[in-house]
């Protein structure tokens, strides 16, 4: 390996499958150092017959900044899964370039793929309308194949991979007011009116009514291949266009539940909140765990990786380990405070929740990343051209961070699409 792997400042030899094997059980201070690049440092614990993992990210003292559009984008959004962003131009010198965009983020190894962004659509009058007000919304599918345009309560859904304007063959006919929105899958999408949750089919149009309550909106929240959702104190899973009661043993939900959080690749873990307290459920083993008196940020995509704010406002990230050994829950709750006040609109979680990049409200013009355990806090890019009110994301294998900059040519202020370069 061209890393170095120290345990207690002692070297170690790491294997092909970078691992370190034959470590005494006990606990350890942790560092990967590599030439050129910061170190990464972690305290760890390794037991017996156990597989200790971490997940180290070292980042190059000097980055490396690739330029991927030439243009001058308003409005950016990215896919769940890294791979994919669509954006929105609306001011260009060249009338062509003033559209919604498809913009590849992965490179084909095939010649003939071609690469460049794909124009989805022109921008209709409601369109243009929508976006001055900002009423207007992006939601791509799963699967990239579909994409959802709210300008008001006007809801269509285009073809992602081609050009097609909005117009009524593809406007949604809803009849009710739409509040909440997002997919389920490629062809339903989950919406909340009030009190009513619905699964809508947007190739047959068909809607089913999910749960409806007396009192108060739906609490839900969207996993990996499902929906899950709490009603009278009971959990429910809606999957396939059917609803089953989750089955718990011998635990009680905590009472007036608020709010559920899951990680967007996991059905096992789930975060639910009550008007003080947060609480870990791991659905396969029912083991519940009251993480105490704090409120969520953001959570990771293993559903493991929380940021919180705890009750003197402090900003921490939890990470949550759970096993089985010897048949019985080990639970860890692993806590540091960050030393940064994280603005929630701009975290964004590398796709295997090793680390996150986020923004600090103190400083507009930098961007920071930590490990998934809250430390190793790094500047990963200080720039005046950084856009405060635009989302970044993380590469499909965290090896780079792609972020809309400000060109420095003042005559000529445009925004695009850059790639913040990791490795080598």
């Amino acid at each position: 390996s061209n890393f170095s792997v120290y345990l207690d400042k002692q070297m170690q030899q790491v294997t092909s499958n970078n691992t370190v094997d034959n470590v005494t059980p006990g606990s350890y201070t942790l560092k990967v150092t590599h030439e050129g690049y910061t170190n990464w440092v972690q305290d760890i614990v390794v037991r017996e017959g156990l597989v200790t993992d971490v997940a180290a990210q070292l980042f190059p003292q000097e980055l490396q900044l690739e330029q991927l559009t030439k243009t001058n984008i308003r409005s950016i959004v990215f896919t769940d899964d890294h791979r994919e962003a669509f954006y929105v131009v609306t001011d260009s010198p060249l009338g062509a370039n003033i559209g919604l965009w498809q913009q590849n983020l992965v490179k084909s190894n095939i010649p003939l793929i071609e690469e460049g962004p794909i124009k989805i659509s022109n921008l209709t009058g409601e369109i243009q309308q929508a976006i001055t007000t900002g009423d207007f919304q992006i939601i791509p599918s799963p699967s990239r194949s579909k994409l959802l345009l709210m300008a008001g309560q006007s809801i269509y859904v285009l073809d992602a991979g081609r050009y097609n304007e909005p117009d009524v063959t593809n406007l949604l006919s809803i009849s009710y007011t739409v509040e909440t929105v997002e997919w389920l899958s490629d062809n339903n999408l989950i919406i909340g009116s009030e009190n009513l949750l619905i699964d809508y089919d947007v190739a047959s149009t068909q809607q089913t009514l999910i749960s409806f309550y007396n009192d108060h909106t739906p609490i839900y929240t969207k996993q990996k291949n499902s929906l899950v959702f709490v009603d009278n104190g009971k959990l429910y899973r809606y999957q396939d266009k059917h609803t089953t009661e989750v089955e718990l043993d011998n635990i009680t939900l905590p009472s007036g539940i608020t709010a559920l959080f899951s990680g967007t690749d996991n059905d096992s873990n789930l975060v639910m909140a009550t008007a003080t307290d947060l609480f870990f459920l791991y659905i396969p083993e029912s083991y519940l765990q009251d993480l105490g008196q704090m409120s969520l940020l953001d959570v990771s995509p293993t559903g493991r990786n929380l940021l919180v704010s705890d009750s003197q406002n402090n900003i921490k990230s939890v990470q949550i380990n759970v096993s089985l050994v010897r048949n019985v829950v080990e639970y860890q709750n692993r806590a540091t405070t960050l030393p940064a006040t994280i603005a929630l609109s701009s975290i964004n979680w590398e796709p295997n929740s090793g680390y996150f990049a986020f923004r600090d409200t103190g400083y507009a013009t930098k961007i920071f990343s930590a490990d998934r355990t809250g430390n190793n806090v790094a500047e990963i890019l200080d720039s005046s051209g950084v856009i405060t009110d635009q989302p970044f994301n993380t590469s499909p294998d965290g090896s780079g961070l792609f972020l809309l900059l400000r060109d420095n040519d003042q005559t000529d202020s445009r925004l695009n699409l850059y790639l913040l370069k990791f490795g080598e």
